[in-house]
């Protein structure tokens, strides 16, 4: 099991609220190219959102162990990931998109432990806000170092895009409005993982970088939800 630490700085996100709108946003085509990872924070027991994306099939990214929750070997810390692996850790490379509104300036991506689950959160960046918190996913599971993050149903991966131009910018976007995203805290089952073989001869080198960076009633969904990026699960639902 890989057990380096990661250490972090939060940054902030550097855009104009006067342009916050003017971005669009691309389904990804390739959801399984992507990893969402809840990240070891230092020597504490607070984990980060970490986005690896396969860029190449030169070396694999990241593995998977068995199981739920399921475990993540971030192999592009074991090697020059430049071209092959890309690794999105802040709110410079990820942001929340609802309803085709960015809500970048207005909440943060969080990992919360809650109920022996770790669980992956927008919380507003303004207490007075009166914006609700929205679950976006969770590990099914306690953990301890790197692990896998399964969005729930509601939710899905796109890339910002700027007058017709597609962004490195990641969105986890949805297209139901935060009145009722509010009321979805849960996937629609338990998953089941896919597994990624590890090469039994790769070993980390030591880390040298940062990383930067009670539900009320439900109320009736007024469309279909879409499709997320996870496996169809056999399990009973948590």
């Amino acid at each position: 099991m890989l057990t380096a630490a990661i250490a972090f700085s939060l940054v902030s996100p550097i855009v104009r609220p006067a342009t916050a709108n003017l971005f669009d946003a691309n389904d990804i085509e390739n959801p399984e190219d992507f990893a969402l990872i809840a990240a070891p924070v230092g020597q504490t027991n607070r984990h980060q959102l970490l986005i690896v994306e396969q860029l190449s099939d030169t070396r694999a990214c990241w593995g998977e162990l068995p199981g739920v929750p399921t475990e993540i070997e971030p192999l592009l810390l074991s090697f020059d990931f430049s071209g092959v692996c890309g690794r999105m850790s802040d709110s410079n490379a990820y942001s929340v998109r609802v309803a085709g509104e960015d809500l970048g300036l207005r909440y943060a991506l969080r990992i919360r432990s809650r109920n022996d689950d770790a669980i992956l959160v927008a919380t507003p960046l303004r207490r007075d806000s009166g914006l609700p918190e929205l679950e976006l996913g969770r590990t099914y599971g306690p953990i301890d170092g790197f692990a896998k993050i399964y969005l729930n149903s509601a939710w899905r991966l796109a890339r910002r895009s700027y007058q017709g131009r597609t962004l490195g910018h990641v969105y986890l976007t949805s297209d139901y409005p935060i009145d009722q995203l509010r009321y979805i805290t849960g996937n629609m089952s338990v998953p089941t993982a896919t597994i990624i073989p590890i090469e039994p001869e790769e070993t980390a080198a030591p880390l040298d970088f940062p990383l930067w960076g009670t539900p009320t009633q439900p109320i009736e969904l007024t469309e279909p939800i879409r499709p997320s990026q996870n496996e169809a699960p056999s399990l009973n639902p948590r």
